[in-house]
């Protein structure tokens, strides 16, 4: 099976060294901030910058399209997001809302009195994406499944499908475009009323129905499992 990389683990090896420099300079803002996404927020802003036409920020290698490792795993990045965001953001509206003031509200004080679980919600104007915490790696997991099903049910990869929508479009993909792609993928695959041809040309395109949760705001569940079954000499076996 081919090798799933982690956000983190793919975004460094692609920068070069201004876009490291920029991915430092980012990420050590938002950890000065205490925030938990520090890295993802800051290695999304850099490819963003790059889709922008920011030169000098990304290898080469990483940036060819269409049909490379990359941009396929920019649109699995995207449903990753999608799954995580859509699922903590459901978990935490059912979370019974705090009544202690403000001031007790602080991680330190939820530390203390055994109740270290914040829950992050979004205000007015505030975006989910920025406010759910960093993707967990089983919502990776969840995304690879509805890359499987997505493929078999088209026939083609996903990279093929977004060649598809770059040329119904009569556009050149981006890195952001790709990203984009995956999470309408996932929102509509969920059924969230959401579609990528709402702003979008049409194409053909099939997709399979998947539901995703959050039972903790910590790890994804998600049915129907597809590249792993339990195997009856123990372990899990790729199907």
């Amino acid at each position: 099976m081919r090798k799933r990389y982690s956000l983190l683990e793919l975004n460094p090896a692609n920068f070069t060294a201004k876009g490291e420099r920029m991915y430092d300079e980012i990420k050590r803002g938002y950890q000065s901030k205490g925030d938990p996404r520090a890295k993802e927020i800051a290695a999304r802003t850099v490819y963003a910058r790059a889709a922008e036409g920011v030169p000098g920020l990304v290898k080469p290698k990483a940036k060819q399209n269409p049909g490379g490792d990359y941009v396929d795993e920019a649109i699995v990045m995207g449903m990753e997001r999608a799954i995580w965001v859509t699922s903590y953001a459901d978990w935490a509206d059912n979370q019974p809302r705090e009544t202690e003031p403000k001031k007790q509200r602080t991680a330190a004080w939820r530390v203390a009195s055994g109740r270290a679980k914040v829950v992050h919600r979004a205000g007015p104007g505030e975006d989910w994406n920025d406010v759910a915490p960093e993707s967990p790696a089983s919502a990776g997991e969840a995304a690879e499944d509805l890359r499987v099903a997505i493929e078999r049910k088209n026939g083609k990869t996903l990279s093929e499908l977004l060649d598809d929508a770059a040329k119904a479009d009569g556009v050149q993909p981006t890195l952001r475009y790709a990203d984009s792609f995956g999470h309408y993928l996932a929102m509509q695959a969920m059924g969230h009323g959401v579609s990528w041809f709402d702003n979008h040309k049409t194409f053909p395109l099939k997709l399979p129905h998947f539901e995703f949760h959050t039972f903790d705001g910590e790890e994804v569940e998600w049915s129907p499992r597809i590249r792993s079954r339990q195997n009856p000499c123990g372990g899990t076996r790729s199907t």
